[in-house]
């Protein structure tokens, strides 16, 4: 009984050194967040909160995001139309530029068919008649009624 009541006794004293101290220590971590289990919970709610709060702007921010491009889609629509109806525009434009060349030739050569026809006629050329000259340069005076 001597080497196993030896034996008991320092298996006693290691428990009462190791094993006891060690479950206190673990009572109290025990303890300790057992008392924070509330403010954990807290905690939770507040990030639970937010999660949600940030779900709905989230889902804001897509509908936003959706009209916005739809927007962006017309726009750039409404663009691509109105760059067709410039290069149609152009295309007028050169066109009425080309009759308007045409037209100013027109005009230039009846000017200088006047001028031709003009000069001619004060000159004699051709047969032409010189016109008449003025008398006293003044026209005559119309009988009062």
């Amino acid at each position: 009984r001597g080497l196993l009541g030896g034996r008991l006794a320092d298996l006693e004293g290691l428990y009462m050194g190791i094993v006891v101290p060690r479950q206190d220590q673990l009572t109290a971590r025990i303890s300790a967040s057992e008392s924070r289990l509330p403010l954990l919970a807290d905690k939770q709610r507040e990030v639970s909160d937010d999660v949600e709060a940030h779900s709905a702007q989230l889902k804001a921010l897509e509908e936003l995001l959706k009209h916005n491009s739809q927007d962006l889609g017309n726009a750039l629509k409404g663009l691509e139309d109105l760059d067709a109806q410039l290069g149609t525009t152009r295309a007028n434009m050169a066109r009425l530029e080309d009759s308007l060349d045409v037209a100013h030739r027109y005009v230039q050569g009846l000017g200088k068919g006047v001028q031709d026809a003009h000069r001619r006629v004060v000159s004699g050329q051709d047969g032409m008649l010189a016109p008449k000259a003025l008398v006293n340069g003044t026209l005559p005076v119309l009988p009062a009624r």
